[in-house]
């Protein structure tokens, strides 16, 4: 079943399922939450739930409504983002005329904006509109990961659904079902944040060859290579320097001495410091790789 798609998200579902089984449905609802934890995915569900022609008050994945929503290419449900980083007024003004007519194949007309933050005033004030005299047969799904920088009318016209970070446990839980190394597993888990979506994306992208060239470079600076402190600081200062550290500290917590990871570990906290205040990333980079080199080239005393 769709809903079973959702990882996690309790109270969220709890309450759209309600909706549905009673037939008291809100013409507005407002996702707000993290990026990456599921209202994207929920809003296609709950478009199929109102318009599935197999199923009352629910969506069987299977129909061929289920199947269009499921590409996107149903006429009645329709997906809005922002063009050039925002929503214009033209395009609030082409839903609401598109709006106006009755579904052509569905049920409900439902219409999805993903982003809703990113609405300019003019665009934000007509859309309110709509809300405050909605179409018949029309469902508004709006998301947003920042509910406050919304204006308080269009905050009032909705029925806001929250959507919290997932724990640990969901994450690994997916990633197993996704076929994910079980190695890669706790590094993605830490790094995703609670964001299944992040977490994808780790999986899929450069994440994981990162990590094979910085535990090279870290094996290098253990053995006294100077060259790889500068050659790692470089990279790591122009990149995603935050995303880095929480790598470089996954890798140092399995492979390094105990003794030279608490003063890592005080040294990237203060350098998340200095990067949000535009300190020297690169030097600071430097400074803790040598004391690093330093602690780890120590003979351990003997007992």
């Amino acid at each position: 079943m769709p809903w079973d798609e959702i990882i996690g998200q309790k109270y969220a579902k709890k309450i759209l399922k309600n909706s549905l089984k009673s037939n008291y449905l809100y013409h507005a609802y407002l996702f707000y939450g993290p990026s990456g934890c599921g209202k994207a995915l929920t809003a296609k569900v709950y478009a199929q739930a109102l318009n599935c022609q197999e199923l009352e008050g629910d969506g069987c994945g299977r129909c061929f409504s289920c199947r269009l929503i499921e590409d996107g290419t149903h006429p009645d449900v329709i997906w809005l983002l922002p063009l050039k980083e925002e929503f214009s007024i033209k395009q609030v003004r082409e839903i609401k005329r598109e709006l106006s007519y009755k579904p052509i194949m569905g049920r409900r007309k439902v219409c999805v904006l993903l982003g809703v933050e990113r609405l300019t005033r003019e665009a934000a004030n007509a859309l309110l509109i709509s809300l405050e005299e909605p179409p018949p047969e029309v469902t508004f799904i709006m998301s947003t990961t920042s509910p406050y920088r919304l204006l308080p009318t269009l905050l009032s016209r909705c029925q806001p659904i929250r959507f919290g970070s997932l724990p640990k446990e969901e994450i690994e839980e997916a990633l197993l079902s996704w076929g994910a190394a079980e190695d890669v597993i706790p590094l993605v888990t830490t790094l995703c944040e609670g964001s299944l979506g992040r977490a994808k994306e780790y999986i899929d992208n450069e994440i994981l060859k990162r990590k094979d060239v910085i535990t090279a470079w870290l094996k290098n600076i253990e053995e006294g290579d100077l060259r790889s402190i500068f050659e790692i600081t470089e990279v790591v200062s122009k990149g995603r320097v935050l995303e880095d550290l929480i790598l470089i500290l996954s890798i140092l917590r399995r492979s390094s001495e105990p003794r030279a990871l608490l003063p890592i570990m005080e040294g990237i906290v203060e350098i998340e410091k200095g990067v949000r205040f535009h300190t020297n990333t690169q030097l600071a980079l430097e400074v803790l790789f040598l004391e690093y080199q330093r602690i780890i080239g120590q003979k351990s005393p003997s007992h």
